[in-house]
């Protein structure tokens, strides 16, 4: 106490934050070419603890009655986010779309399900990056409630809930 030195504690005003960006079509395609080949054997093993899984019911295939099973998608989308929520009378948001497969976005449609209280504009190529587009979400009217805008390609349709408020 007698020397006259003080420690202070200092603590950051805010914590750092890490956002995690998923890897483009491309990286993900580069990254299976440069991984070594696999060992026969151990695919095997693979094999026999998966089908394991099915078996026990740990991990099963979902099937629905009355409904057809397709799985020859030739590519699909995934949105930076699910659902959205903006603010009527002129909010606006945007949002990344990706296209994972073998589409690309010259043929993707985006249309909204209520063109006069909500509107979808894509923006210019993201340059390097062509699996992935970004788009501005509007709400062009006073109108709330939840409205969808839906991408369609030659191979995949999905659509985005907006809720306006």
């Amino acid at each position: 106490m007698g020397n006259g030195k003080q420690t202070i504690n200092t603590k950051d005003l805010f914590e750092p934050v890490i956002i995690n960006v998923p890897n483009s079509p491309a990286q993900k395609a580069a990254k299976k070419e440069t991984e070594k080949p696999s060992d026969p054997a151990a695919d095997n093993q693979k094999t026999e603890k998966a089908e394991d899984a099915v078996s026990s019911g740990a991990s099963r295939v979902r099937v629905v009655d009355g409904k057809e099973i397709t799985t020859d998608a030739k590519c699909s989308f995934e949105f930076s986010d699910d659902n959205i929520s903006i603010i009527n009378g002129g909010g606006s948001i945007g949002i990344l779309v990706s296209i994972l497969g073998e589409g690309d976005f010259k043929g993707v449609v985006a249309t909204s399900s209520s063109p006069k209280d909500v509107e979808v504009k894509a923006q210019p190529e993201i340059a390097g990056i062509p699996g992935r587009r970004f788009y501005i979400i509007k709400s062009v009217s006073s109108s709330t409630g939840v409205y969808q805008v839906i991408f369609e390609s030659g191979c995949e349709k999905k659509e985005l809930v907006v809720k306006v408020r």
